[in-house]
């Protein structure tokens, strides 16, 4: 009955892989907003704070979470406009988002920018 014992591990190593990928990708949430000032993306942090890094934002996991953050976030209109609930995964490094827009919108425009041939001094 060697071969039983083989399946019965290829089983268990195939399982615990799917299990590994579902929690290596499962989606949460970040709380993102436009500074008045300038414009410039501003992410939730710990202590209800604004912060401008996507790696020191808040990961808000739950609803109950995410709305109460919402609504407080709206309350502060005379520091940010139009917040809202970003999706992103957890990586070592920090929250990524998973769009390409947003991924673009936390690096800054200068890349982009760099990338179509507009320097400094243009």
């Amino acid at each position: 009955m060697p071969w039983l014992a083989s399946v019965y591990a290829n089983h268990l190593r195939n399982r615990a892989s799917f299990l590994i990928f579902s929690v290596k990708f499962m989606t949460v949430h970040v709380l993102t907003a436009n500074r008045l000032l300038d414009g410039a993306p501003l992410y939730l942090a710990d202590g209800e704070r604004w912060v401008d890094a996507l790696a020191n934002a808040k990961v808000l996991r739950t609803d109950d979470e995410r709305e109460h953050h919402l609504a407080w976030a709206r309350a502060q209109e005379a520091l940010v406009c139009d917040p809202y609930v970003l999706d992103v995964t957890e990586t070592t490094g920090g929250p990524v988002p998973t769009s390409a827009r947003e991924r673009i919108r936390a690096g800054g425009a200068r890349p982009v920018l760099e990338r179509l041939g507009y320097g400094e001094g243009q």
